[in-house]
């Protein structure tokens, strides 16, 4: 097989093998997509958005209550883990 001439190799090189055009339309279809500005919403529904509802909030009676039911979990599973690395599972 003959050698391309010199023109074609550099016709390539500059083209990054065919790569370039590939990379220019991706380009081109990310500058032509329009840019969507945020609108603020009315007031009615901003002043709803802002307040969370009253049952999504818990008590602090209720976060002391899942505070240390979540440190039990995590010391029971610590526990169990030790014993299991001790009998040499994992």
């Amino acid at each position: 097989m003959a050698e391309a001439p010199s023109w074609a190799k550099l016709l390539a090189a500059i083209t990054l093998h065919g790569w370039l055009s590939i990379l220019l339309v991706f380009y081109r279809l990310d500058r032509n997509r329009p840019v969507r500005v945020a609108k603020t919403p009315p007031a009615a529904l901003r002043e709803s958005l802002g307040k969370p509802p009253a049952w999504l909030i818990p008590s602090s009676s209720e976060i002391g209550r899942r505070g240390a039911a979540l440190a039990a979990l995590q010391l029971a599973g610590g526990k169990l883990q030790s014993a299991a690395l001790n009998r040499g599972q994992r």
